[in-house]
């Protein structure tokens, strides 16, 4: 594929992609960036963990983690606490409110998929996996 079939390709999924935007149909959340939904959304899967291994998991700085991690806290979405053995370390867990959030977020993503996907045969689907993953790879920090 030359360089302007990619061009093509590559808008062609962009407006699908916004199809599913401007439907509504992919879950917006009141006013959380994708940053602080990703951010969320690592604490729902790992539960409470610690600011540092929060940072790896997203690949950011703790900088840019604190600063996320500050702006959540004050909407009361996350919970920070110090370990009660050693102070330095700081724990972070999805408070109630975040984790109601993130589970309705999920639900509708869920569902979104579940109704793309229908149309697919399961190798069709297990296809469409196999090659966004070897699309990711292209991702990994080098």
């Amino acid at each position: 594929m030359d360089t302007e079939d990619i061009k093509l390709k590559i808008a062609e999924l962009d407006n699908l992609f916004a199809t599913i935007a401007v439907n509504n149909r992919w879950p917006a959340v009141d006013s959380l960036s994708k940053q602080q939904i990703m951010l969320m959304k690592t604490l729902y899967s790992n539960g409470k963990i610690t600011m540092s291994e929060l940072a790896k998991h997203l690949n950011l700085t703790k900088g840019a983690t604190t600063i996320a991690i500050d702006r959540l806290v004050a909407a009361k979405m996350v919970n920070r606490t110090r370990d009660e053995a050693d102070r330095r370390i700081v724990w972070i867990e999805l408070s109630g409110k975040g984790s109601e959030i993130i589970s309705k977020v999920k639900q509708k993503r869920d569902q979104l998929l579940s109704d793309m996907f229908s149309n697919l045969t399961t190798a069709e689907i297990e296809q469409f996996i196999s090659l966004l993953r070897k699309m990711m790879e292209n991702l990994k920090p080098r």
